[in-house]
């Protein structure tokens, strides 16, 4: 496999690989020399140029000396794989969203690989509203760009509401990222995984002196720690009445209580459905360690109120007084 680079130094990329070759126990001799890397931080590495003529409204699109190069080159070591990261740093003089200008850019890159039988793996950045929900449409650029390509995956960091429901410690969402099948030419669209950063301590050489640097990598996560708890209306009112007790709270209303729940979890959506979960959950045993006889939820106001008490049995019973 032969990894191009723009984005980062040959420096930061050994670091990566030596945090990885640690993490996943994989020596020097596992990889032998079927491992290359190009970076074109200082001198970037182009695979097509482009000139306008706006007063035709016509572009020329060729590929530079260095491409052709490479082409040669990836021919003559007979990779099986090439990665290009990322593709908006190995265009020049071509705007990213020009789609008959993109398509004859993704068109060389075919060339190359029908020519020389090798994969080519394109990192490519999404737009700002993109979405593993989508991942054929959160494609940053020209839609030429994901409609020649056979396969398309996406990596998108998560946040609280793409987890929630997911048992992981407060405030680490940021950590993980969701990986999304989108399309795919030969064969079903993989599903949803996810993968997590991982942080590790590399030693490194900065102005001749030793250091050590830390640098985080990617780590497949089992999907049985990803599954989703299941939600239960009835058990989360129950618990939530419970702990409103635990805090000396004698009695709420029916507005009050609906809001709290809602507030709590985005399940709860309007007041009356919200009330309808309550009805249910309520009238059933709720089984603590503790006594709150006297806890009451009450509806109405004025002469007449619906009243729902805890009796010393642990049961909510209804009652109307006038």
């Amino acid at each position: 496999m032969l990894v191009i680079s723009n984005e980062e130094p040959w420096s930061e990329s050994l670091l990566r690989l030596r945090e990885t070759q640690a993490r996943f126990n994989i020596s020097d001799d596992d990889i032998g020399d079927r491992l290359h890397f190009i970076s074109g931080y200082h001198r970037p590495v182009t695979v097509a140029e482009g000139t306008y003529n706006h007063i035709a409204r016509t572009i020329k699109i060729q590929e530079p000396d260095v491409w052709q190069e490479l082409d040669r080159m990836i021919s003559m070591h007979k990779f099986d794989a090439v990665v290009l990261d990322p593709l908006v740093n190995m265009v020049e003089g071509i705007e990213e969203n020009d789609n008959v200008a993109m398509a004859r850019v993704m068109e060389i890159l075919r060339r190359s690989a029908e020519k020389n039988n090798i994969a080519i793996l394109l990192v490519h950045h999404a737009n700002k509203a993109g979405s593993g929900s989508d991942p054929d449409g959160s494609s940053r650029g020209a839609s030429a760009i994901v409609n020649s390509l056979r396969s398309v995956v996406t990596f998108e960091q998560c946040n609280e509401k793409m987890l929630a429901g997911i048992q992981i410690p407060e405030g680490t969402e940021h950590l993980y990222v969701r990986v999304t099948g989108g399309k795919s030419n030969l064969s079903a669209r993989r599903g949803t995984s996810y993968l997590k950063l991982v942080t590790g301590i590399v030693p490194a050489t900065l102005d001749g002196k030793n250091v050590w640097e830390e640098v985080a990598v990617l780590e497949p996560v089992p999907d049985s720690m990803m599954e989703k708890v299941t939600f239960e209306p009835a058990q989360f009112i129950r618990d939530h009445i419970i702990a409103l007790a635990v805090t000396g709270r004698e009695a709420i209303s029916k507005a009050e209580l609906c809001s709290q729940l809602k507030g709590e979890s985005d399940k709860f959506k309007r007041e009356q459905s919200t009330w309808e979960h309550v009805k249910e959950a309520i009238p059933g045993t709720i089984e603590a360690p503790f006594e709150f006889n006297s806890f009451k939820i009450w509806v109405g106001k004025g002469t007449e109120r619906e009243e729902w008490t805890r009796n010393a049995q642990g049961v909510f019973v209804q009652k109307i007084t006038k």
